[in-house]
Parts: C-alpha cells; sequence; structure tokens
C-alpha cells in the first residue's frame, strides 16, 4: 500500500512539474505548450551587495533570476515556480497541457543571485487559457519598480513586448514559428 501512495505522488510530481527554463525556444511536443516571458526589475539590483552575503564562491556568482507560479487551473500543485531564467532577457518555459488548456498564474518571483533566501514575491493573481492549436504563448513582459533597499514596491506593470518575442521566436525556430498573446485576466477570489 505504502508503495502504491509513493508511486501515485511521484507519478503527480512528475507530471505536474514543467521543464527547466530555456534561454533559446525550443519545439514542444504534441501535449505541451511554450511560454515566453520576460521580467525586469527597477532599478537595477544591487548584486554585488548581495554577493557578499551569498554562500557562492566570488568567482562564479549566479545571476538573478526570475521565477513564475504557473500550474493547470485548480491543480493541487499551484505554488511550484517555473524559471524564466535571467532578468531582462526572454525566457521559455515549456508545460504540459492540461485538458481544459486553463492555467493558473498566482505569482511571480524575482531570486536575487539565484537564491531563494534572496527572493521577492510579487502577487499576480491572473489565469488565462490556452488557444486551441496555440504552441507558443506571450504572457508578457513584467516590470516591477521598488524604491528602496527593502524593495518596497512602487508598480508591478505588464509591458507589450511582442514583437520582439516573435522576433526571438523566429530567429531561432524560423519564419514558420507563431506566438500568441495570452488573454490574462484576474483570477476569481
Amino acid at each position: 500500500m505504502k508503495r502504491t501512495i509513493a508511486a501515485a505522488l511521484f507519478l503527480s510530481l512528475a507530471i505536474a512539474l514543467p521543464a527547466a527554463a530555456q534561454e533559446t525556444p525550443v519545439r514542444p511536443k504534441a501535449n505541451e505548450v511554450v511560454f515566453v516571458a520576460k521580467v525586469r526589475v527597477q532599478p537595477a539590483i544591487p548584486e554585488a551587495f548581495f554577493a557578499q552575503y551569498s554562500d557562492a564562491r566570488q568567482d562564479t556568482v549566479p545571476a538573478t533570476t526570475a521565477y513564475l507560479s504557473l500550474s493547470a487551473k485548480g491543480s493541487a500543485w499551484g505554488g511550484l515556480a517555473s524559471p524564466v531564467g535571467r532578468l531582462n532577457r526572454f525566457g521559455y518555459i515549456t508545460m504540459r497541457l492540461p485538458k481544459d488548456r486553463a492555467f493558473s498564474f498566482p505569482e511571480l518571483r524575482v531570486y536575487i543571485l539565484d537564491n531563494g533566501y534572496f527572493s521577492i514575491t510579487l502577487p499576480v493573481n491572473l489565469e488565462f487559457t490556452v488557444p486551441e492549436g496555440a504552441q507558443y504563448v506571450y504572457l508578457g513582459t513584467f516590470v516591477f519598480a521598488y524604491s528602496d533597499e527593502y524593495f518596497t514596491p512602487v508598480s508591478l506593470s505588464r509591458v507589450d513586448e511582442f514583437d520582439d518575442a516573435l522576433a526571438g521566436l523566429r530567429a531561432a525556430l524560423g519564419p514558420d514559428a507563431r506566438l500568441v498573446r495570452a488573454a490574462l485576466v484576474e483570477a476569481a477570489p
């Protein structure tokens, strides 16, 4: 009985967890979708300051990275964060496509020096449905502005850099690559 429960839990996690972020786009399988997003922080994060307190070796300080919490709508694993990659660059997240094609997007996170101890979590509380036939979906460029050393939020906005995202996709995959915008709506409480 314990083995059956452990196997079911492992299988659920394997299905629910998205693939790692890609810095270059990949072609999704038949039951997958690739989300395209970018995260910016303004002003730039003082990484040199945080590097003094990081356990990383000084010659290999990791980059500050962004993560999006994306999951199939209603999934029990909604809090898992998918890495987008470095700030100020488009990232590509490949995920399994649920039957109803609906996703929830409750928050985004910024890990300074890719360290969970130095992180900023920003609630976005959005949801969307992937259009039929879409393989690549543009979520947007999210810009977080803060005011002081405590990262006190000033704003979180979504900027449309669709044309740049499409150009990058076509440069990597050819002129037939098709990108669609996600119709993000506020999730019900």
